[in-house]
């Protein structure tokens, strides 16, 4: 538990690079895309995630950013 300012600033400074972009994340995020856009034209049921995450990144903007948080429901 905390205040919500306090930890969004401190994530802001642990991620501030002056303007660089991490060159991990940068690697990260073109395998994450290349992973996902291999079910571009997949059509199995039940839909796969990686489909699922492709065709909402077509109608996403490129700075958009979801967060899906799906609980405990297996407990």
């Amino acid at each position: 538990m905390g205040d919500i300012s306090d930890a969004l600033n401190e994530i802001l400074n642990r991620a501030d690079r002056q303007g660089q972009p991490n060159p991990y994340a940068l690697g990260a995020k073109a395998d994450i895309r290349a992973d996902y856009e291999q079910y571009a034209n997949d059509e199995a049921f039940p839909i796969k995630p990686q489909k699922m995450i492709y065709d909402l990144r077509q109608v996403m903007g490129p700075e958009d950013i979801v967060i899906s948080d799906v609980g405990a429901h297996k407990m």
